[in-house]
């Protein structure tokens, strides 16, 4: 695609979800997902049963109608991620996906991205957190700009003689 005659195609095959909340907290849940499938161009209807069908998998079920404000970390970053695929894109940007969540909404977290992942979506990660990173089929490790390894977790681990992937990264930078 071209950059600058095709930025609605471009848009519609992206999300993109930031370490900062992009939600609008006065929306309730429900309607900050029907608003950016709105944004996306998706119709009405479709974008209704999307936003019910994005809602249960990202177990947001039962706050639907709660504000975004009032909600709380956890459930935030689920909102976060949810409004990232409602328009089901096919390349995933994920900016500290799980950061200050707690250990069960983590889980729930990477769940649903693995699933996104399995359906086809190309998911980048970026993250300072080498137990997440280990949740990747390929890591990129950096260091002042530069490529310090690039390759699956456990190969990188083997190549470097790292007793695991937190000792990898240290020996890396």
């Amino acid at each position: 695609y071209d950059l600058a005659s095709d930025g609605e195609k471009i848009k519609r095959k992206i999300g993109y979800m930031s370490q900062m909340f992009l939600l609008y907290g006065d929306l309730t849940v429900e309607e900050n997902l029907s608003f950016l499938a709105g944004l996306y161009g998706m119709n009405y209807r479709h974008s209704r049963e999307r936003v019910k069908e994005i809602i249960q998998s990202a177990g947001l079920t039962g706050v639907e109608k709660r504000k975004a404000a009032e909600l709380s970390l956890g459930l935030k970053q689920k909102l976060s991620f949810a409004a990232a695929i409602v328009h089901s894109p096919s390349i995933l940007l994920l900016d500290e996906p799980t950061s200050g969540v707690d250990t069960e909404n983590c889980r729930q977290i990477w769940q649903i991205i693995d699933e996104t992942a399995k359906r086809g979506a190309t998911v980048f990660v970026t993250t300072h957190n080498m137990d997440e990173a280990w949740h990747c089929d390929r890591i990129l490790i950096m260091s002042q700009g530069k490529i310090k390894a690039i390759g699956e977790p456990e190969a990188l681990v083997d190549e470097y003689g790292a007793e695991d992937i937190n000792d990898l990264f240290f020996k890396l930078v």
